[in-house]
């Protein structure tokens, strides 16, 4: 099955349409074949216009695209699906800091974390964000195990529990 993008394929069902409609006009006669190009080239233009103004008015309101399809989607932190570990000079772990946002348009509540082989998250649980806010998470993870960690963070937004998780992967000794 080929993924696909909801834009793309809502872009193509207008063109698609837009293209019928001078199909359907098209005639022998070349001063209306050439009306008929026009006529397509100003509604395409129209439509990509309005296109572009809605995508820049979801990106000036929710930070980004993606942003902005997880909040429709039903999630309301935003987290890295992976970041990378520091290794810190005075004990043998390695810290990530990793950035979350709450782009939801109620509060939320990390109540929680789960991550594996003797590593952890240094902040104090539950943590509130406002709609719009931040907060770094500083995870603290032992390298010698393994080479990655997933991290689970327990999140209660609008009366549901939800889980997310973040890759935390160790940067190489160099």
């Amino acid at each position: 099955m080929l993924p696909t993008n909801p834009w793309i394929m809502c872009g193509l069902d207008i063109v698609s349409a837009v293209g019928l409609s001078v199909a359907l006009s098209y005639s022998t006669d070349r001063s209306m074949f050439r009306q008929g190009l026009r006529r397509f080239l100003a509604s395409s233009t129209t439509i990509a216009v309005i296109l572009a103004a809605i995508a820049f008015a979801v990106v000036g309101s929710y930070g980004s695209l993606e942003a902005a399809l997880k909040n429709w989607q039903g999630h309301s932190l935003e987290v890295p699906r992976s970041v990378e570990a520091v290794p810190v000079a005075e004990d043998d772990h390695s810290r990530a800091t990793i950035s979350v946002q709450n782009i939801g348009n109620s509060s939320i509540r990390i109540i929680g974390s789960d991550v594996c082989c003797g590593s952890r998250v240094d902040n104090s649980f539950p943590i509130t964000l406002q709609p719009g806010e931040n907060s770094n998470l500083i995870v603290v993870v032992d390298c010698r195990r393994q080479p990655s960690f997933v991290l689970t963070l327990w999140v209660e937004a609008e009366n549901k529990l939800k889980k997310q998780r973040v890759v935390v992967s160790c940067r190489k000794p160099s």
